[in-house]
Order: C-alpha cells, then sequence, then structure tokens
C-alpha cells in the first residue's frame, strides 16, 4: 500500500465511526459501536500489515462467519428488526475488514460499507445525531472518494505500464490535499442542494420514524394500559420524551408557572380482584355501559366541534394545546378535561367515549409523530356545563359501583375523613369539594411517602390496605386509586384517571416537555353543578423539580434543534409537500399581495420579497428561508458558470480547429493502396517505416518508399513541391494500385 493510501485509513475510519453513531445511540447498540471503536484505533495504531500471518487470515474469516451466524440468531431468535440486523452485521464485518486494510481495494470496501451504514442511520435514527453525522461525512467523504479513486486509477496505470507509476499523486506529491478543497467543496454543495431538492420534491411515502423501525418486543415505562396495581416494587424513571405541547390562551402563551397541563388518555371507575394463575390480582377495569361517538373530522383548514350545541365559550377563555407525539404507543389522543375541539391534518376519523371525553383514533397505532390542537376551558361556563349533561344523559347519571374488593379498614378509614372534615351533606356541593379536599390533604400529608421505588407487597395484599396501614410510600397510581376508593365508599363519583402530567418546561421553544417518567395518574370527582373536578392526592417528590442552570439551558437548545429535525424533516410527508409548495406559490405569485403600480417598483417590490422572505416569519425561520435561498443562489450560479465554461470551450475549439494537413489525403490514399495487397502499417511505425517494410516484403511496391519521401516534403517540408511532381506522384499512385491488385 503507498503512503498516500496508509494517510486515507484515518479518514475512511472516521467515516466508519461517524455514520455508526446513530444507529448505535437510537439502538442502544452500544457493544456494537464500542467494538468497532476500539477495533478501529486499535488497528490504525498498529498499521495494516502487507501480508498479515496466517493464523491471522483464519481468524479473521471465523469471525466473519460468526458474525454471519450471530445475525441470523439476532434476527430470527432474538426478534431484532431486519434494518439493525444488517446493521449490526455491517458493523461487524467492517470490524473484521479493519485488521486487513493491505490494498485501496479493502478502503474502497471499509468506504462502502460506511456509505451502507449512513444509509441505514437515515432510515432507523429520527434524533438530530444524523444530520450532525451527515455534516461530518460530507467533510471528509468527498475527498477521501477522490483520494481512493485517484490512488485506484495510480494502481492500475501502473501495472499496465511501469513508467506511470512516477505521475501518480501518491509518488511524486503534485497532488496535495489543498488542490482537492476547491472540487470537495462542489461535491458537498451539489450532494446538499440535490438532496435538499430531492428532499422536498419526493416525501416521505409513510412517515415513518425511528420507533418503527426499533419497535421489539421490549417493555416500556411510563403510560400504561393494563393498569394493573399488583405488581408491586420499583419503577424505572424513563426520561424517553413522549411528546411537546405549546399552551395558548387567546393570543398569550401560557408558562409553567401559571399552567400545568393535565393530559389524560382516559377514565376508570371500576376497581375490580381477580385470578390470574395462583394469585389474586387488583386492577382497574373500564365500565360496562358505553357509549362511542364516531367523530368525521371536518376540512385540514378548520377544527371539528367534539361537543354539540353553543358552547358559550369565547377565543380568549378557550386554551389551546397544540400536541406533537412523538412516539405513540396506543390509540388514545391526550387532551384536557373538558375537550371542545380538535384540529389535525394527519386525523380522518375519531371515537369519543362519551362516558369520560376521551377521545382515540380509528386507524390502528402510528409510529409515525403526530401532530394535533386541541381546545379546552380552564373555567367551565353555564352553557358548557348543559352541553356536557346532556351528552352526559347518553350514559346516565354518575354513580358509584356497586361492590369495591376493599376491606372493612379501608371503609372505617373513609368514614374518619368523612367525620375529619365535619360529615357534610355530601349531595351539596361546597360539602363534597371539602371532603375532596380533605382525603387529598390527607395523602399529601408526611404521613406518606411519594417514591418510585416502593416496597414490593406481599402476594395476596390488597393494595390500597398496604399503602394505608403499612407501607405508607408509593407513586402516583397507588395515590390515585386510594383516593377513588376512599370517595367512592363514600357514595361520591370518582374516577382513575391516567395520562401525562407536564411539569417541564423549554423556554427557548416555549413549549412544555412531557417524557415516559411525567406519566402520572389523578382523581376526577363528580360534583353537581361543576361536573368532574379534578384532584391530585399525590405529593411532589423532594427534589423532583430541578432549579435551570446553564447545563439545562444547553439541553433546552439541543431540544428545539431536535424538534426542527423531527418536524421539518422526519414528518415530512405528502401533505407537507403540498402546504410548503402551496404556501410559497401564493407568495411568489403575489396571490396575497398587493403589488405596487409601475414596472420599476414592481421590480424593486419582487426583488425585496425575494430575498427577504414571505412576511410574518420568526428570525429563526428566516434564517432557515435565507439558508435555502443561499444554496438555491449558489446552484444557479453553478449552473450558469457550467454552462458558460461549456459555450467558451465549444468556441475557442470551433476557432482552433486546425486546417487539413497537407498531404494528409495523400497519405491515407496510400496506405488504402497498400491494404489492398494485405499492407497495414502497426501501431506506433512511422510512415516510412511502413513503406520500408512494404517494399523488402514485396519488391514490386518499392515504389512506396518515394511516396512517402513526397509525403514528408508535403507535410514537413517549408515549401511546397512543384505541380508536376503532384502530377508524377498521381500516376505513381495509380501504378501502385494495379500492382497492388495483381497476385504477388
Amino acid at each position: 500500500m503507498t503512503d498516500s493510501a496508509r494517510r486515507l485509513q484515518l479518514p475512511i475510519l472516521a467515516l466508519l465511526l461517524l455514520a455508526t453513531f446513530p444507529i448505535v445511540v437510537t439502538a442502544e447498540s452500544w457493544p456494537y459501536g464500542a467494538l468497532l471503536l476500539f477495533c478501529s484505533i486499535a488497528s490504525w495504531r498498529r498499521g495494516a500489515l502487507p501480508h498479515p500471518p496466517r493464523a491471522q487470515e483464519i481468524l479473521i474469516r471465523v469471525a466473519a462467519v460468526a458474525a454471519l451466524i450471530w445475525t441470523l440468531i439476532d434476527w430470527r431468535v432474538r426478534g431484532t428488526t431486519f434494518i439493525l440486523c444488517l446493521a449490526h452485521f455491517l458493523i461487524m464485518v467492517a470490524v473484521c475488514k479493519t485488521w486487513e486494510r493491505r490494498t485501496v481495494r479493502d478502503l474502497s470496501l471499509l468506504f462502502l460499507m460506511a456509505l451502507m451504514l449512513l444509509l441505514i442511520s437515515a432510515i432507523v435514527s429520527a434524533e438530530l445525531l444524523f444530520p450532525i453525522s451527515m455534516i461530518g461525512f460530507l467533510a471528509i467523504g468527498p475527498h477521501a472518494a477522490i483520494r481512493l479513486h485517484l490512488e485506484r486509477e495510480s494502481d492500475l496505470a501502473a501495472a499496465v505500464h511501469a513508467e506511470a507509476a512516477r505521475f501518480a499523486p501518491s509518488s511524486n506529491r503534485i497532488v496535495r490535499f489543498a488542490s482537492f478543497a476547491a472540487l470537495d467543496a462542489r461535491v458537498a454543495l451539489v450532494c446538499v442542494v440535490f438532496g435538499m431538492a430531492v428532499f422536498v420534491l419526493t416525501p416521505r411515502i409513510a412517515g415513518r420514524s425511528s420507533a418503527y423501525w426499533l419497535a421489539t418486543s421490549h417493555s416500556f415505562t411510563g403510560f400504561d394500559s393494563s393498569n394493573d396495581l399488583s405488581r408491586g416494587g420499583g419503577i424505572f424513571k424513563d426520561d424517553d420524551l413522549v411528546m411537546r405541547v405549546w399552551a395558548w390562551q387567546g393570543d398569550r402563551p401560557l408558562v409553567a408557572e401559571e399552567y400545568q397541563p393535565y393530559l389524560r388518555a382516559y377514565a376508570l371507575k371500576q376497581y375490580v380482584a381477580f385470578r390470574r394463575g395462583e394469585r389474586t390480582r387488583f386492577g382497574w377495569r373500564p365500565a360496562e355501559q358505553t357509549h362511542v361517538n364516531l367523530i368525521r373530522v371536518k376540512d385540514q383548514e378548520e377544527a371539528t366541534n367534539l361537543l354539540a350545541g353553543s358552547l358559550g365559550t369565547s377565543p380568549a377563555d378557550e386554551v389551546q394545546l397544540t400536541i406533537m407525539l412523538e412516539r405513540r404507543r396506543s390509540n388514545y389522543l391526550f387532551t384536557t378535561y373538558p375537550p371542545l375541539a380538535i384540529h389535525s391534518p394527519q386525523l380522518k376519523d375519531l371515537n369519543k367515549e362519551v362516558s369520560d371525553q376521551s377521545i382515540f383514533t380509528t386507524i390502528g397505532r402510528r409510529r409515525s409523530p403526530l401532530k394535533y390542537s386541541v381546545w379546552s376551558v380552564r373555567e367551565k361556563p353555564a352553557s358548557l356545563l348543559e352541553a356536557l349533561r346532556r351528552e352526559r344523559n347518553l350514559v346516565g347519571k354518575p354513580k358509584t359501583p356497586k361492590r369495591i374488593p376493599v376491606s372493612q379498614r379501608v371503609i372505617d378509614q373513609a368514614q374518619q375523613l368523612w367525620a375529619q372534615a365535619g360529615r357534610p351533606d355530601l349531595e351539596d356541593p361546597a360539602g363534597r369539594i371539602e371532603v375532596l379536599r380533605t382525603i387529598a390533604r390527607y395523602l399529601q400529608s408526611d404521613e406518606f411517602n411519594y417514591t418510585l421505588d416502593a416496597p414490593a407487597r406481599p402476594a395476596d395484599a390488597e393494595p390500597i390496605e398496604y399503602f394505608l396501614f403499612t407501607s405508607k410510600a408509593g407513586h402516583c397510581e397507588i395515590y390515585a386509586t386510594t383516593m377513588t376508593i376512599l370517595c367512592q365508599t363514600l357514595g361520591i363519583p370518582t374516577r382513575y384517571v391516567t395520562g401525562y402530567l407536564g411539569t417541564e418546561f423549554n423556554p427557548v421553544a416555549e413549549c412544555f416537555l412531557v417524557r415516559q417518567s411525567d406519566a402520572h395518574a389523578w382523581v376526577e370527582a363528580y360534583v353537581p353543578g361543576n361536573d368532574w373536578m379534578t384532584f391530585d392526592p399525590s405529593p411532589l417528590a423532594a427534589g423532583e423539580y430541578e432549579q435551570k442552570t446553564l447545563w439545562n439551558t444547553v439541553l433546552d437548545y439541543w431540544d428545539f434543534f431536535r424538534y426542527k429535525w423531527i418536524s421539518l424533516i422526519v414528518s415530512y410527508d405528502t401533505f407537507s409537500r403540498r402546504e410548503l409548495l402551496a404556501e410559497y406559490t401564493n407568495w411568489m405569485t403575489g396571490a396575497d399581495v398587493t403589488r405596487p403600480a409601475g414596472l420599476m417598483p414592481r421590480i424593486l417590490g419582487g426583488l425585496k420579497d425575494l430575498f427577504y422572505g414571505p412576511p410574518g416569519l420568526s428570525a429563526g425561520q428566516r434564517l432557515f428561508y435565507w439558508a435555502v435561498l443561499s444554496l438555491v443562489l449558489l446552484l444557479v450560479a453553478a449552473v450558469v458558470r457550467f454552462i458558460w465554461r461549456v459555450v467558451v470551450l465549444a468556441r475557442s475549439r470551433m476557432a482552433r480547429r486546425p486546417a487539413p494537413r497537407p498531404g494528409h489525403r495523400f497519405y491515407r490514399r496510400l496506405v488504402r493502396i497498400l491494404s489492398r495487397a494485405g499492407f497495414s502499417p502497426d501501431y506506433g511505425q512511422t510512415p516510412r517505416e511502413f513503406a520500408n517494410a512494404v517494399a523488402a516484403r514485396r519488391s514490386a511496391l518499392r515504389p512506396a518508399t518515394e511516396a512517402v519521401d513526397y509525403y514528408y516534403a508535403l507535410r514537413y517540408g517549408k515549401h511546397s513541391p512543384p505541380a508536376a511532381d503532384a502530377e508524377r506522384m498521381d500516376r505513381l499512385l495509380v501504378d501502385l494500385e494495379a500492382t497492388a491488385r495483381r497476385p504477388a
């Protein structure tokens, strides 16, 4: 391997690591990434042996076969998706290949593997890490590809002709890295502009994110639809981001200091005990009586009402939540109570459970990001309460379950709390609210400890009794369950609600960041004249909310750019393309703009609009527009420059086209005559050598040497031969043609 090719080992290995990094982080394939990193560093520091020992070569072959076998096991037995198995196999083959980098061909194979891994990264990774890796790949890849091509051509030239090796860039070092800088920049620019054009014109077919490609049987913490309280033990805190929530009231954004969204999925009111195997388990089940309304989503530009009739709300009182679900593992849409209207271009049909006002889709679980807006209110006016009452009549008046599987100690505890509240009339709204607040304050007192690491319960222990009188420690599920049951034993209609509580606010993006660790459970109680009211008995865990630091600010900016990547790139589909093109078409054609009169004002106004961009853009959007405009202008300039250079080159060649060389037609006629006698000039043979060879083999054709002398006089002589010589040579060629036709 040449010195220049050896210097290419480092950028090729860097390209491998850059292409592998998004896969490793997204799929959490840390062993594969660590193995590739270790082998890359070790093989680079060791250097490639020109001829590895026989034992090492056999070991590499065995490792490659083992990688194939492990990939089949990982795919068929462990259930890993095929695309990830392919990525793991390529990483393991690249590890084997790093130890036998003997020729330029080996480096070319590693470069090809890096390209394939980069393609897989684009498929499986919806994170911001992929564009970062792509930028690094564009910075190193073009130069490495060009140098690999030159090295390959140099080796081929050296194999054909030994003297060609001294012209190779690797030996005389005429071509250096700096000479490739302009070419590398052009190649990278063309790749970026071409990729952007393909991206805009060709949307993602299914909008699939990494959750689709990484979907396995692995269980996740956070929102859980099983509602089984018999699991016991600790809960792992998962910080995986689930959704972003923008909250607005009127034209004013709501921040964490004044608003915390309780994003509910559904509500349950039937606490049951059931047998599973040899154990008695406890959990929540939906009520038997249900009523589901099918909702047809209206036009994409208009929100769809979820309640019939006049609601008596004004836009200034309504709270609009724009929610972007990144990974949706259920069909439920998270809303605040009560949901009044919904809007999303991605949704067609919805189902609404009238009994608890929960909304769920009819299209199955989507693993692509979903964005929708939902409207609600913080204070319910009388007309809205009446609309809710009319719809609630479809399922009957709220009431408590007939049978609650709890012990007498729990019932007695509920009576004590009612007595502690002053034994108010539970049919009176004020008295009912006082009892509810008393029970919530009791559970939030120092007597109980909120923790995710709750002690495990005995096998058949009833969760509520064990929590109230033994452990006195647990998380939101047991707190909400306990309050719901205590209220139901007193005859207060209550229900157990699951969803998420938004507490983390990103001031950069002005949105709430809701993670799996924000999965929450709380209580909704029915109060006459106030509909269902929210009560949260869970106390805040000590130190759960951290103060903002510089690192938190950096993370806020990172999350903001990550959201932009997901919303603009990962979620780009056919509707997004149509909406984008329609918006810019209307702007470019001036459909929504009043143009000034006159030719010059129109031209100046058009140029101003072109360089300033559409009105109403934010600072970040305008910077993005200017970046795209710069790339387009560079592309146009490159195309114009290319066309200009082609035109100039064509004109210069036409201007420099030489006149027919003197004697050229004469020599071609001589060669054609001799070819009829079976003679043709060899490659590299001069005219005189050819004529002498013909005369030596056939004496009758000896006049060909005289004809060649005349050709040299025509071609290289300072003066043209006289006309008599031309006539004589013409007769000589006629005689030669007659002689060539006769058999030898």
